[in-house]
């Protein structure tokens, strides 16, 4: 039960996570700004660590946190923001939910981790959502071409996760783990922007700024829920639940975005598709 709980947790931050994301692009419509929310959430997160006096990972688990964080948020986090800029962030957060397509077909490569009928079912589920949601995607606006942003990103999130459990199997330091992670990551915005040569795209003042602030501490809380959760259950239980928030972005996006993030009946069928088979997986693992 505590599992589900953090991981449920975790899903409905992440999905507010995308609306505000959604508005700070809305601003300064440049994906590099990724770095600004991680550069927070690896602030919080470290300061986190000194609050609670969190010991550090053994240096054999080190370089699999250090990989994680250079596949998400590293490359991941600017996939997404391109994604949520190209497509919305209603879209974007329903893709994502097929991280748990890849991180369980992973989990059972490369952990060990079993899979059943259930598992199976739920899969073809989250499988057919992303069809809907591809199929029946606004014309006018969303090319089929712009997916690939937050389907890559989705592959990388996943494959991130199983290098977190795999380093939480050596070392099972949540915490400190996430807070090498996310430091990774910045390192890894810090020099992609530097070889494009795109820090002029990046805000400076914090008019701009201030939602990829939000974003970052949002971040930071969100990947604290994740991490607990990982280091105390299954990928293939954690990592759906997780990805059940795409209904948290719908409800967001309604909410706070009625003017940008109009909602078809098919968009909404593609997410609750989804979900539905994040939730079949659960159950079966």
């Amino acid at each position: 039960m505590e599992v589900i709980i953090l991981a449920t947790i975790s899903a409905a931050i992440i999905g507010l996570n995308a609306t505000i994301i959604r508005k700070g692009i809305h601003r300064k419509p440049f994906s590099l700004n990724s770095i600004i929310s991680s550069f927070v959430a690896g602030i919080i997160l470290w300061l986190f660590v000194f609050i609670v006096k969190s010991p550090m990972p053994s240096k054999e688990a080190i370089p699999f946190f250090i990989v994680a964080g250079i596949l998400a948020p590293g490359f991941a986090s600017i996939l997404n923001f391109e994604s949520v800029k190209r497509i919305r962030a209603t879209l974007t957060s329903s893709l994502l939910a097929t991280i748990p397509l890849f991180g369980t077909i992973l989990a059972i490569i490369f952990l060990g981790e079993r899979i059943n009928s259930m598992i199976a079912l739920g899969t073809l589920s989250i499988v057919l959502g992303v069809f809907l949601l591809s199929r029946f995607r606004p014309k006018k606006h969303v090319k089929l071409r712009d997916f690939s942003f937050a389907l890559g990103g989705a592959m990388l999130i996943a494959t991130s996760t199983i290098f977190s459990k795999a380093g939480l199997n050596i070392s099972n330091l949540p915490y400190s783990g996430i807070a090498i992670a996310i430091s990774a990551g910045v390192i890894t915005h810090f020099i992609i922007i530097t070889v494009l040569k795109k820090w002029n795209t990046i805000s400076t003042n914090f008019h701009d700024a201030k939602f990829f602030i939000i974003s970052g501490t949002f971040i930071s809380i969100a990947l604290l829920f994740l991490f607990t959760a990982l280091s105390i259950g299954n990928v293939v239980v954690v990592v759906p639940l997780t990805h059940t928030q795409p209904l948290f972005a719908l409800f967001f996006a309604w909410l706070l975005l009625r003017k940008h993030e109009p909602l078809t009946k098919h968009i909404i069928l593609g997410a609750v598709t989804i979900v539905i088979g994040s939730f079949l997986v659960s159950m079966g693992a």
